[in-house]
């Protein structure tokens, strides 16, 4: 499993390089008038650079939840990410409000965790007008991680499409619309819930609800759980 997600990565990088450089012959050939040729070989180069970013995130992802490196310090991870947003032209406007403790972990692999919680909070940024709310809690043996803004929301019909490969909802903004799939495929080898809703004061709300810490802690050590 090991090579084969090592290979899935060398062949990503392998093909990122060429996919720049038909970039920049588009942009040479839109420069001397040739612009639907140009146009085409832009949108082939889009169209492959977001396969293999794709791949390039999959590849990094777990295989399954037993064979994961240790748990994710959640507060560590939200803190360092948000840390490095406030530093864009979009996150330096927003007011972040974090509420999470600092002894606060999940099971969930720490590399995982990061790329789920980046791209929600990701997200959350280029969406959100002027806060941001991160809040994690547990209650009734689950872990519950919320990342809520108060930007437009989504219209109704087009929240099922947001897990899926590609989309983008405004191409105005920047993103290759992998972000959101990613998070689900992620969620899918954890058996997390995630929920991706409009909130009924405005904005936008996306919630992770983690599995039963004891049976996660049973099934890291090795042992079976009890049935």
């Amino acid at each position: 499993m090991e090579k084969a997600r090592s290979r899935a990565s060398d062949l990503a990088h392998g093909l990122k390089t060429p996919l720049t450089v038909l970039t920049n012959n588009a942009y040479s050939l839109r420069e001397k008038g040739e612009v639907e040729i140009a146009d085409e070989l832009d949108h082939l180069a889009e169209t492959m650079l977001s396969h293999v970013e794709h791949e390039l995130a999959r590849a990094r992802i777990t295989p399954s939840p037993d064979q994961r490196s240790g748990d994710a310090d959640v507060a560590k991870i939200i803190n360092e990410t948000v840390r490095m947003l406030r530093h864009t032209e979009a996150g330096e406007r927003i007011a972040w409000e974090i509420d999470v403790a600092e002894d606060f972990s999940v099971p969930v692999d720490p590399h995982d965790f990061r790329e789920l919680a980046g791209n929600l909070l990701e997200n959350a940024c280029k969406w959100a007008k002027n806060r941001i709310h991160v809040s994690a809690v547990r209650h009734n043996g689950h872990s519950r991680l919320m990342i809520e803004d108060d930007g437009p929301g989504v219209a109704p019909k087009r929240l099922p499409d947001l897990p899926r490969r590609g989309v983008r909802l405004d191409r105005l903004k920047p993103g290759s619309g992998l972000g959101l799939a990613i998070v689900s495929e992620i969620a899918a080898v954890y058996d997390l819930t995630l929920t991706l809703e409009n909130r009924v004061e405005d904005g936008f709300r996306a919630e992770v609800v983690f599995p039963d810490a004891v049976a996660s802690q049973t099934l890291f050590s090795g042992q079976p759980a009890a049935t």
